[in-house]
């Protein structure tokens, strides 16, 4: 085989022998960018050396990511077993992105793994390579698992790929976790999802009944104590809203301290009204139905705006 290049050998000598941990970080940096099989092959080396610190084994696997050589792929899914939970996960993010089906090595990787983060980036990573596949063991993980109280990354990239590309009936599993408890970036990946999801669905009754669904839902975050959640409430009743939900911005407007939220929650109401649904005509005694839905819903909406003025 060919020696390395002339480039490649003097970057290899700096990040092999410089005693400046600066200097061997721009030497691995400059190897990445070289790119040729030589400056492959020794950044290779250095991410699977157990014994090299694993900022330079991070920055060997970061450096290696849209390499086209196949020993890349191949060190990338041994280094998915690597006892290191951060060069897993950089690994993952490199087989992710390399040409190639390894979905299954990203699979088998999701299964075993226990790490938090290093299981959410194997997801949306598998997505990549397989994403039916991927969708299938997000809405399961998701289905088995109780909403929980704590910050769960799983559970946030398994609601963002529902969001990004799941069915429509999968909706009630991503509506289980919008909840007022929820932790702030749990009840924002939900409550974007809900809406993307709605928005996949052809217009007529299945799709508003959808988005009734998603917008009572999302109303008690209104009542949350962060503001972001409550602004993101806001834009996401916007794209799923209706009249009931119009009452209730208008209700949330007038107690809100916060400015900015006033007029988002004007904005989202007028993009309620300003929203075309494009409704199916209703079987026959359908809209009679509706209509006596509809009054029930307004006397229940009566009595919580009623409530909501006396704590004020």
């Amino acid at each position: 085989a060919a020696g390395p290049s002339v480039g490649a050998a003097k970057e290899i000598a700096q990040a092999t022998t410089s005693p400046h941990p600066y200097a061997q970080v721009q030497a691995i940096t400059a190897l990445g960018e070289e790119g040729g099989e030589q400056a492959s092959a020794f950044l290779i080396g250095l991410a699977e050396d157990l014994a090299a610190p694993w900022a330079f084994r991070e920055l060997a696997l970061r450096s290696l990511k849209t390499s086209p050589w196949e020993e890349v792929h191949s060190s990338a899914a041994r280094l998915l077993e690597d006892p290191d939970a951060r060069i897993r996960q950089k690994a993952a993010e490199v087989l992710g992105s390399a040409p190639g089906d390894h979905s299954a090595a990203l699979e088998k990787a999701w299964r075993r793994e226990r790490v938090p983060d290093v299981r959410a980036t194997l997801l949306t990573q598998w997505a990549r390579q397989d994403r039916r596949g991927a969708l299938d063991a997000a809405e399961r993980w998701l289905v088995s698992r109780r909403p929980g109280l704590v910050p769960n990354p799983v559970a946030v990239a398994a609601l963002n790929l529902l969001g990004d590309h799941g069915d429509p009936d999968s909706l009630d599993t991503v509506l289980r976790y919008l909840r007022v408890d929820s932790p702030q970036d749990l009840a924002h990946a939900a409550a974007w999802a809900a809406p993307s999801m709605v928005g996949r669905m052809d217009p007529g009754t299945a799709r508003v009944r959808a988005q009734e669904r998603s917008a009572r839902a999302l109303e008690p975050l209104l009542e949350s104590p962060f503001q972001r959640t409550r602004a993101t409430a806001i834009g996401a009743l916007g794209r799923v809203g209706d009249e009931h939900s119009v009452l209730l911005l208008q209700a949330y407007a007038k107690k809100e301290t916060v400015q900015s939220l006033e007029k988002r929650a004007d904005d989202a109401i007028k993009a309620i009204r300003e929203r075309d649904d494009s409704l199916v005509a209703p079987e026959d005694g359908g809209l009679e139905a509706r209509l006596l839905a509809i009054e029930g819903e307004q006397d229940a909406l009566r009595d919580r705006l009623e409530k909501l003025e006396e704590r004020r």
